[in-house]
């Protein structure tokens, strides 16, 4: 699977890009755009998604698991399977009943509940989609896209408190990842923390104004760099003076 980019900010008033997710069959092409909107979905970005009416994969996988479900009745796989076909012709009911229906079978199943997290959440069910992330996170400490989900679902509750130590788990993990500093920055707000909140802005400013002319994280990580040397090679130079 590639991902190829076209960035058209410098030729139209109006920012934006164009990325085209290309790969032959069974590359992930799908799974890469159902993680994107489900990112944005979660970061509360504005989502269109469009598919061809011809393409009825969905339906058909579905009747494909139908089948396969009484030969194999406690398979857990085969209902989280149906699940994901359920959710793309937007049969939310079917996919929560066949979600509970395979953590019936297999309590411990992580796709299981991570799946049936983000569906909670897309419902508003978000203490029930709370729970689904505590036990993925119980599961797997490093899986930061559960850690920032819950973040989002605990500031959506009102749990601000417990959504800023999540965004700084994920930011600690991935410090360049700019929708942890805004989201902890619009939780600092909530609680009264004028200052953390403002910090977290000008680093997302910062970040910004960079891209827009051109420097990368690799240009600031060099320029720190040369910093730290020529502040070490000052300290340098003054105990030698002193020393003579």
């Amino acid at each position: 699977m590639v991902v190829f980019s076209e960035d058209h900010t410098h030729e139209t008033c109006r920012r934006g890009r164009i990325e085209v997710v290309c790969g032959s069959m069974f590359s992930g092409k799908t799974e890469e755009l159902i993680r994107r909107l489900k990112r944005a979905t979660f970061a509360r970005q504005r989502v269109e998604i469009f598919k061809p009416a011809i393409d009825t994969r969905y339906s058909e996988a579905e009747v494909d698991f139908n089948r396969a479900i009484p030969l194999s009745a406690k398979n857990a796989g085969n209902y989280i399977n149906r699940a994901l076909a359920r959710f793309h012709q937007n049969n939310l009911r079917g996919a929560m009943s066949d979600y509970d229906l395979a953590l019936d079978i297999d309590p411990n199943n992580f796709i299981g509940h991570y799946n049936r997290g983000l569906l909670r959440a897309q419902v508003g069910d978000d203490n029930r989609a709370i729970e689904d992330f505590d036990f993925v996170i119980k599961m797997e400490p490093d899986n930061m896209m559960a850690v920032f989900n819950r973040g989002l679902l605990r500031a959506q509750t009102g749990d601000y408190r417990g959504a800023i130590q999540d965004y700084t788990t994920v930011i600690n993990q991935y410090p360049n990842f700019l929708a942890g500093y805004y989201q902890r920055s619009e939780a600092r707000r909530k609680i009264g923390d004028k200052k953390g909140a403002e910090q977290d802005e000008f680093k997302v400013m910062k970040a910004q104004i960079d891209k827009q002319n051109g420097v990368t994280n690799k240009d600031v990580a060099q320029n720190k760099d040369k910093e730290n040397d020529e502040e070490g090679g000052e300290k340098t130079r003054k105990k030698s003076d002193k020393n003579m």
